[in-house]
C-alpha cells in the first residue's frame, strides 16, 4: 500500500493546482475537473482524496496559510530583532509577482469565510497561529531589551498584525498609490515606533 506521506504529497500537489486554478479563474469557477486537469491527474484520484469541492478548497487554504507561515519564518532575519520582525511580515504584503498572487488567491479564500464556517474557523485559526508567533517574536525582543517593557506585547501583536493584513488588502485593491515600497514604509515606520520606545499613555 502507497505511503501516508505519498499520500500527503499527492494531497499537498491537488491542493496546489486548486490554488492556481483560483488564482487564474476566481473562486467561484473552481471546478473539480479543472483542479484535476491542472495537477494532471484524473477527475477519480482527487474525489479519492476530498469528498467534495468544499473539503478541497478547505485543504487548499490551510496548506496556503502553512505554505506562508513556513516561508516567513524562513526568510526572516535573526528572531527578536525589528530586521527579523520586518523581514517576516514583509511577506505578507503586495510586495512582488509571487507574493501578489499569493495574497489574491488567499483573500479569494477569505472572502468565502462569512458563507463557509468551516472556512472561517480555519482562517481564524490560522490568524490566532500569527498572532501569537508575533507575541513570541515581540516578547523575545523586550527580553534582549529592544522594545520597552511597558508595552503590552498581545496588544503590539494585534496592531502589528491589522497593519500588516490591511495593508496587503489596501495595496492589492490600489497598487498605484499603495505601491510596494511605500507599503515597506508604513510597515517600517511602525515597527521604528514600536522598537524606539517613546511614552506610555
Amino acid at each position: 500500500m502507497p505511503r501516508v506521506a505519498d499520500h500527503e504529497q499527492r494531497r499537498r500537489q491537488v491542493a496546489g493546482a486548486a490554488m492556481r486554478v483560483v488564482a487564474a479563474a476566481g473562486m467561484e469557477r473552481v471546478r473539480v475537473a479543472d483542479v484535476a486537469a491542472e495537477a494532471g491527474v484524473s477527475v477519480g484520484l482527487v474525489q479519492h482524496y476530498f469528498r467534495s469541492k468544499d473539503d478541497l478548497l478547505l485543504f487548499a487554504f490551510e496548506h496556503l496559510c502553512e505554505q506562508l507561515t513556513e516561508r516567513a519564518f524562513a526568510t526572516g532575519g535573526p528572531a527578536g530583532t525589528r530586521q527579523g520582525l520586518f523581514d517576516w511580515v514583509s511577506g505578507f504584503l503586495a510586495i512582488g509577482p509571487v507574493h501578489t498572487q499569493e495574497l489574491k488567491v488567499y483573500l479569494a479564500f477569505c472572502g468565502r469565510a462569512p458563507d463557509s464556517e468551516r472556512m472561517r474557523v480555519a482562517q481564524a485559526e490560522a490568524y490566532e497561529r500569527m498572532r501569537l508567533a508575533l507575541v513570541q517574536e515581540i516578547e523575545l525582543a523586550q527580553g534582549n531589551g529592544l522594545v520597552p517593557a511597558w508595552r503590552d506585547a498581545k496588544v503590539e501583536a494585534i496592531r502589528l498584525w491589522a497593519l500588516v493584513d490591511g495593508l496587503g488588502l489596501h495595496g492589492l485593491a490600489d497598487p498605484d498609490r499603495l505601491p510596494a515600497e511605500t507599503q515597506l514604509a508604513v510597515l517600517d515606520a511602525h515597527l521604528a515606533e514600536l522598537f524606539g520606545g517613546g511614552e506610555p499613555r
